[in-house]
């Protein structure tokens, strides 16, 4: 598999393409989230991927959450979602640490606003639907940003404190205080 797509190549910023359901088990799907899957498992900081970053314009994203050196207390979780869409955010927005597999191989991080909770419709890999499912903290956070890149969007462009902006040595020393402060 190539290399994760990163900032500045013109597939992030476009809207992914839907796909069919016939399409949902086709091998060129299967081929798509064995990449994504490949591509988020192969990379230490790697929670979530989405199509676009592997220069495929389709909606689709993995949730592949695991212990990473930034967030060592992280609970596993695995998802395949298709054609995601959110269809309400719940609560008030916080201010969250993001970072993104395609801002290089060593990311930055930054403060956005997500919410901790959403409510969302989705297909899984074997042509599921999923509708009005909540999902809730770590969970939430990452599916709104993997969604924001099925629309084009990536994570500086929801930056709302252009002073937290730290690289990975300082985010992982930050996160360690934090963790052995509990």
């Amino acid at each position: 598999m190539d290399k994760i797509v990163e900032f500045g190549n013109d597939i992030l910023r476009k809207k992914a393409g839907n796909v069919k359901v016939g399409e949902f088990k086709s091998e060129e799907t299967k081929r798509i989230i064995a990449e994504l899957n490949e591509a988020c498992d192969n990379n230490k900081y790697g929670v979530g991927i989405a199509a676009p970053q592997i220069g495929e314009s389709k909606a689709i994203l993995v949730i592949r959450i695991k212990k990473t050196p930034a967030r060592p207390d992280r609970e596993p979780f695995d998802k395949v979602v298709i054609n995601p869409k959110i269809i309400e955010y719940i609560g008030k927005p916080t201010q969250l640490w993001d970072g993104c597999l395609s801002s290089g191989d060593d990311p930055v991080f930054a403060q956005t606003e997500r919410y901790r909770k959403v409510k969302v419709n989705y297909y899984d890999e074997d042509g599921k639907f999923h509708e009005g499912e909540i999902l809730s903290d770590f969970v939430a956070h990452v599916f709104q940003h993997e969604t924001d890149h099925l629309n084009g969007m990536l994570f500086v462009d929801r930056i709302t404190n252009s002073k937290s902006w730290m690289s990975n040595k300082e985010y992982i020393k930050m996160m360690s205080r934090k963790s052995s402060s509990k």
